[in-house]
C-alpha cells in the first residue's frame, strides 16, 4: 500500500471517529485523543478537512426535506 493509499483511508484506528468527531458524535475522552492524534498525523487532517463540510451538506439536507 502506498502513502496516498494511507492518507486516503486516514488511520486505521481512527478513519471511522472522524467523521462522528466532526458531526459531534465522540465522547470527550475520545475527542481529546483524537485532537492529540491530529496535531500529528497529516492522513487524519487530511481526511478531517474532506469531513469538514459534513455538518453543513446534513442541514441543508435537513431543510430541503422539511419544505
Amino acid at each position: 500500500m502506498g502513502t496516498d493509499d494511507v492518507a486516503a483511508r486516514g488511520c486505521p484506528e481512527w478513519r471511522y471517529d472522524i467523521a462522528a468527531y466532526v458531526l459531534g458524535s465522540i465522547s470527550p475522552a475520545e475527542r481529546t485523543a483524537l485532537e492529540e492524534h491530529l496535531r500529528d498525523c497529516p492522513s487524519c487532517q487530511d481526511q478531517l478537512t474532506q469531513f469538514a463540510g459534513l455538518p453543513g451538506l446534513l442541514a441543508r439536507a435537513r431543510r430541503a426535506t422539511d419544505d
